[in-house]
């Protein structure tokens, strides 16, 4: 099986406090919302104390995501219309998103028992809830769930139907041909997070991700997943640090396969409201065992480095795309498990509003390996590795209230991997429906 292409899917717990916001400004009336051209701000120099230009000056930069533009525009606005409830909060909005966390909490409080319509006050409750939560020193976050995966080709079979052994190939027959497989998992993920109560707000973490995995098929394929990540973020003006260190325990039917130890540093820095930078660098010594059905997994045991660098730009209040390049080399104890790569990721996220996001992840890597397998060829190994996913969720809130927290997502994600050697050549189509609870305590 060739080295597997991954994007991380965020649990919908860490897009809460990026897209709480914007959700709750798609619930309130904008009748002067795009009822003309949006205008520049040259004309609201030319009539700074016009409250119906400054309006829509201001829900145009919300929209660009150009936060403090907007913030200048609504104090402008809300000192010649205090009684506006509806763009006070949008003002509240906008100060979240700043994070002022005093002054949006103050805005919330002011518009309490104001008789806001209920979707409009339930949203405004979650978000109060949230800024108590930024603004507690201890946050515990975490997610509950379990998912059923349907894979195509959950053996990685060779698309050509042959396997060369030193390099004549062999007709495959019976299960060593592409076998659809269905798997069920549970998982957990929980995050402590403490602020050092300095002004800078650097904190401290610790994660510990839990995950389980059986095939209906595949025994081999049986997995139990722990990770244990501890780390702290810096914050050193507009530039964050977070160095970090971490354990990882994989179990393949029972038996211990893979001990990975490993540690990084990246660094994140937004160079405006709608778009940031970002580097990171990580090593790790990856520890493979013998196990019953994997004799020469030891043989893939060695020292991985990565570097990776990329951006994220948000071109509206409700998108988000990241895009990243990265560069890896995995050593092994035998040359022809050790391979270098190259690849690029694209991931857009987008919150349509009524608790629907819809996320999407793209990948390519480019392999090549170090020395050739004799059992398989003389030739050395390269691999080009293709990955789409699309996910569509919702947060079960819509249908019930106090579901708010229950979500349930669809993901179809489609895996491409074009070798030299037919080996290594094979596709994947998997199916995931997700279930999964977030859950949250601060103090």
């Amino acid at each position: 099986m060739g080295a597997n292409l991954r994007i991380d899917q965020h649990p919908p717990r860490t897009r809460l406090g990026h897209f709480l916001a914007v959700a709750l400004a798609a619930w309130l009336p904008a009748a002067a919302w795009g009822a003309e051209p949006f205008p520049a701000f040259s004309d609201v120099l030319a009539a700074p104390d016009d409250p119906e230009l400054n309006e829509r000056f201001a829900r145009s930069r919300m929209e660009a995501g150009d936060l403090t533009a907007a913030l200048t525009a609504w104090e402008r606005v809300l000192s010649a219309r205090p009684q506006r409830r509806d763009l006070r909060v949008l003002y509240a909005i906008t100060l979240f998103r700043l994070d002022d966390w005093e002054g949006a909490a103050r805005e919330i409080d002011g518009l309490s028992g104001a008789g806001l319509p209920e979707d409009v006050s339930r949203q405004l409750s979650l978000m109060r809830a949230e800024i108590r939560r930024r603004r507690a020193r201890t946050r515990v976050t975490g997610v509950l769930g379990a998912r059923v995966d349907s894979d195509s080709n959950r053996n990685a079979a060779p698309l050509s139907g042959k396997r060369l052994v030193e390099d004549r190939p062999v007709h495959l027959r019976g299960d060593l041909l592409a076998q659809f497989d269905r798997s069920y998992g549970g998982f957990a993920s929980v995050e402590l997070r403490r602020d050092l109560g300095l002004q800078a707000r650097h904190d401290v973490f610790m994660r510990l991700d839990l995950q389980r995995t059986e095939s209906s098929k595949f025994r081999v394929l049986d997995a139990e997943i722990a990770a244990a990540q501890a780390g702290g973020t810096l914050h050193l003006g507009g530039l964050r640090l977070v160095p970090w260190g971490g354990l990882d325990h994989v179990r393949l039917s029972r038996e211990t396969f893979l001990r990975a130890f490993s540690g990084g540093l990246r660094a994140e820095r937004d160079l405006s409201p709608s778009w940031g930078l970002y580097g990171e660098g990580s090593l790790a010594y990856l520890d493979f065992s013998r196990i019953s059905d994997v004799n020469s997994a030891a043989e893939r045991s060695g020292r991985r480095a990565e570097l990776g660098t990329g951006l994220w730009v948000s071109p509206t209040s409700t998108l988000r795309v990241r895009a990243g390049l990265a560069v890896a080399r995995q050593e092994a104890a035998r040359a022809y498990n050790a391979f270098e790569r190259a690849s690029i990721n694209l991931a857009p996220e987008w919150l349509p509003g009524r608790g629907v996001f819809v996320q999407g992840a793209f990948g390519y890597a480019l392999d090549r390996y170090e020395a050739p397998d004799p059992i398989v060829s003389t030739r050395l190994r390269s691999d080009d590795i293709h990955l789409a996913r699309a996910t569509v969720g919702v947060s079960l809130g819509v249908f019930v209230s106090w579901l708010r927290d229950v979500y349930l997502a669809q993901s179809l994600e489609y895996q491409h991997a074009v070798s030299n050697l037919e080996n290594f050549e094979y596709e994947n189509k998997k199916l995931s429906t997700q279930l999964s609870y977030a859950f949250g305590w601060a103090r």
